[in-house]
């Protein structure tokens, strides 16, 4: 492929919960280029960008089967206009870039305070000793840490990493949804019609690296799940080799709507695709949508993240995607 360099990275890398996994796409863009977007009319856009990967300027590859992936289609796209929402916290590779206050410290022991008593099924958690840590670190974080769990808040929710409950050998046996840690998650985030969406990831080899599964509300809503797939999530993570599995609960309010903003359609993004890379003529290319907040400083913004086929195998597992992310607002009219 063209703009190529051959770095294989993967889906995610394990972080305590921070956002940073979400945010693919590094571009920026002036208030007027917004004006642009608003005014732009469907069908006239330009994408004046380079789609950048995951890890900086790479292509990012992924290897694995895809079929449970979440893909949209562009008839499901209806609208003209994509919903941008305000990252009411924002983080730079400088940390963050707001100022923490004391109602914030105070709303992720709470949330840290409530997920305990689910998971340990107690009305009173003060045995724990929880702690945080000091304002004077970039990113402020509120915890409990045992020689078997460590249980993390922060503003955008809760991550777990820890040997207990036989998870891992609950993932083994396709029993997830019945582990008690995934039921404490579960009543934590109030999902009541879970989906799980399993992805296992594969190096070079052929040899698995990663398992996943990332659990949503079903949702016959089109936009609901986008939502949730970004927003409202409950995310295992198990290397094969590790005896521990991290657990992330993203539970953060993206309630506050910037504006909404004329899209780039499906067809402009896939023509692009199609025109800038080499792409086989037999080879398919799907696409998820998810929610950046990297594209533009403040603000979360709708992103394509597409799959396109490049190596084919004989089996699925060991067929690999160049991953190619273009923001949905990120454009000018010509």
């Amino acid at each position: 492929m063209k703009k190529r360099i051959r770095t294989i990275s993967f889906l995610l890398t394990i972080v305590v919960l921070t956002s940073c996994f979400l945010a693919c796409c590094a571009t920026t863009t002036s208030t007027q280029q917004v004006a642009d977007n608003q005014q732009s009319e469907p069908g006239n856009s330009v994408i004046e960008h380079q789609p950048y990967a995951a890890r900086g300027d790479n292509d990012e590859v992924f290897i694995g089967d895809i079929s449970d992936l979440s893909f949209v289609f562009e008839e499901e796209i209806s609208a003209d206009s994509f919903p941008v929402f305000l990252d009411k916290y924002p983080t730079g590779q400088e940390g963050a870039l707001f100022q923490y206050d004391q109602s914030m410290i105070d709303m992720m022991t709470e949330n840290l305070i409530e997920f305990m008593k689910i998971l340990y099924d107690k009305d009173d958690v003060s045995e724990y000793a929880i702690e945080q840590f000091p304002p004077e670190m970039d990113v402020i974080k509120v915890f409990y840490e045992s020689d078997s769990i460590d249980i993390y808040s922060d503003l955008s929710g809760i991550s777990v990493g820890t040997s207990e409950f036989g998870i891992v050998e609950d993932i083994g046996d396709d029993n997830l949804l019945e582990n008690t840690l995934i039921q404490a998650a579960l009543k934590y985030m109030n999902i009541d019609n879970p989906k799980t969406v399993p992805v296992v990831v594969y190096n070079e080899s052929g040899e698995i690296y990663q398992y996943q599964f990332t659990i949503t509300e079903a949702t016959e809503d089109f936009f609901e799940n986008v939502y949730n797939n970004s927003f409202s999530y409950i995310k295992v993570i198990h290397y094969p080799d590790s005896t521990q599995v991290l657990l992330i609960i993203r539970s953060e309010d993206i309630s506050e709507q910037s504006a909404n903003e004329q899209i780039v359609t499906y067809e402009e993004a896939e023509e692009y695709i199609r025109t800038n890379y080499d792409v086989p003529d037999d080879s398919s290319i799907n696409a998820e949508i998810y929610y950046s907040s990297s594209v533009r400083e403040g603000y979360y913004v709708p992103c394509y993240k597409f799959y396109v086929e490049d190596s084919i195998d004989d089996t699925p597992e060991r067929t690999a995607y160049d991953v190619v992310h273009i923001p949905m607002t990120v454009l000018v009219t010509s």
